[in-house]
């Protein structure tokens, strides 16, 4: 009995261990990411500022189960001021919960839907912090699940107006900067 017993144990044990190299295979391979979720942003620029309560959403790949590549987008208004934001980052997981990113974005800053309000168009490179509210299951391949995240960058006014002020030779500020605070489920 006790030979039948120990080659019981031994098989069980094998298979944990099979699946656990199943599971960091399939984690290691690249895979789909997407993300929803809920901002203030909050933007300066030029000779305007902008932001307000709005949406924000992502979709990319995850590579090496640490690294995700993706396009963003927020949108944060309140009507007479607006900021928003779109372009590419880059997210690396410290760990199941913190994550550390960048990115290249461009945005706007101004009235919405009012053309006689300042505007700014400009580029940012936002420094972003990530923190997930639980730690990633050890069953699940993914790191799915409500974030709060924390994004602000410097950026450069590469277009604008004053609005309706009168005219002047003097140039537009060119420094911006932009921030984002928020909360995103990610798939």
């Amino acid at each position: 009995m006790g030979p039948w017993m120990l080659l019981a144990v031994v098989a069980a044990s094998g298979g944990e261990v099979t699946q656990a190299q199943d599971l960091g295979a399939t984690r290691e391979a690249t895979r789909f990411h997407a993300a929803v979720g809920v901002v203030g942003t909050f933007g300066f620029g030029g000779y305007t500022l902008g932001g307000g309560p709005g949406l924000t959403g992502e979709l990319g790949v995850t590579v090496q189960d640490r690294s995700t590549f993706a396009v963003r987008g927020s949108l944060g208004t309140v009507l007479l001021l607006t900021a928003a934001s779109l372009g590419v980052s880059w997210d690396y997981a410290l760990s199941d919960r913190w994550s550390l990113g960048t990115g290249a974005m461009f945005g706007y800053l101004g009235g919405f839907l009012a053309t006689d309000l300042p505007n700014a168009l400009l580029v940012h490179l936002p420094l972003r912090a990530q923190f997930a509210f639980w730690a990633r299951d050890p069953r699940h391949v993914s790191r799915s699940g409500l974030k709060l995240f924390l994004e602000a960058g410097p950026g450069v006014v590469l277009s604008g107006t004053r609005g309706h002020q009168p005219p002047t030779s003097e140039p537009l500020p060119r420094w911006a900067v932009m921030t984002t605070l928020g909360l995103s489920w990610v798939f």
